[in-house]
């Protein structure tokens, strides 16, 4: 699933500089897939990229469970448990519209539907984010 959300964690992890980032966004989906895999719980991680400001505007409107990465300014991985892949585009909706978030394209995969391993998960959202901004790119 791919998406853009136009708009009109509550627990945030940010990685302490752009190098070490990606290794902040595989440790937290390892940690996500490893409670999911031994609680039976599953969890959507949601790789997103937009204007400066996106991550104030879902950060308010996120339940305490969630976890918000800042990756750069202009992006961020939300990991959402127990929330399914075919809620996700509601869910993005209202947090955009309720905290006011800038414009933004996401992509996500779901555990376990997409797989367990963290790398893998992280490269199937990583691929429909690209997917979306080049969905966004062409239809400007």
């Amino acid at each position: 699933a791919v998406g853009v959300v136009r708009s009109t964690s509550r627990r945030p992890v940010v990685a302490p500089d752009a190098a070490a980032a990606p290794n902040a966004l595989g440790t937290a989906v390892a940690s996500a897939a490893a409670r999911a895999t031994r609680h039976g719980w599953g969890f959507t991680l949601v790789l997103a990229r937009g204007a400066e400001g996106l991550a104030d505007g879902l950060r308010r409107q996120l339940r305490a469970a969630d976890t918000l990465l800042e990756t750069s300014d202009h992006e961020l991985a939300l990991l959402l448990p127990e929330t399914a892949g075919d809620r996700v585009p509601q869910v993005l909706a209202r947090l955009a519209a309720d905290g006011g978030a800038p414009p933004f394209s996401y992509g996500l995969a779901c555990c376990p539907a997409d797989g367990t391993d963290p790398a893998e998960l992280c490269r199937t959202a990583s691929e429909r984010l690209d997917e979306a901004l080049r969905a966004t790119a062409g239809a400007s």
